[in-house]
């Protein structure tokens, strides 16, 4: 089963400067929140989003235990597309620093808002037929071998038209993408996460909480 969904645009600016360290007491804490505001303005015209899961019954092993004993999976991808990553590195061109890293920033927020969305429009969707989700898995994250991105892709290939590839190292382009999966069945207990901070090994991460 395809289904397109449609996320909103959902932007937190505290939780965005806080990743960067960007500190309200800063003395350039009023223009970096000057430039950051101008950059919403124009947001809608450069993100354009692309995302899609497909739910199919489990045929591959993936080698985490929560996911190969499901009864089905969810294969999702989400992409803000191409325009932000042109705008971004138009910026960087311009010597205009500080407008690429913010832009960059609240591009690889509205993807990571976009999956949690999706999140829950799976969990609504499974749930009338009394299935639950597992919490969400990355390729590259948590053990979880990054080759399973070529696997996804395929899977969501099969159903449907995507404007992205993958590279020989597995990277997705266009970059502000991401590919991970849930695993579905009926008895297994809710997930009260999408993803789970605890579980990952990145000590570095900015966006761990």
């Amino acid at each position: 089963m395809l289904v397109k969904f449609k996320p909103e645009i959902i932007i937190d600016k505290d939780l965005i400067f806080k990743r960067m360290k960007i500190n309200s007491n800063s003395p350039a804490y009023e223009s970096i929140s000057k430039i950051f505001d101008s950059q919403l303005k124009d947001i809608d015209n450069i993100i354009d989003f692309e995302s899609l899961y497909v739910i199919n019954d489990k045929n591959y092993t993936f080698n985490i235990k929560n996911i190969d004993e499901c009864e089905k999976i969810a294969y999702c991808f989400t992409s803000v597309g191409k325009k932000s990553i042109d705008v971004i590195n138009k910026c960087f061109s311009n010597d205009e620093y500080l407008e690429g890293y913010l832009l960059n920033a609240i591009s690889d927020e509205i993807v990571m808002s976009s999956s949690r969305q999706m999140y829950q429009n799976i969990k609504n969707l499974v749930k009338q037929d009394n299935y639950n989700l597992t919490k969400r898995y990355s390729p590259g994250e948590c053990g979880f071998d990054i080759k399973f991105q070529t696997t996804i892709m395929n899977e969501l290939k099969k159903t449907a038209k995507i404007n992205a590839h993958l590279t020989e190292s597995y990277m997705i382009i266009p970059e502000k993408s991401t590919l991970f999966l849930y695993g579905i069945d009926k008895n297994i207990p809710e997930s009260v996460v999408d993803h789970d901070c605890s579980q990952c090994t990145r000590e570095d991460c900015p966006y761990k909480k």
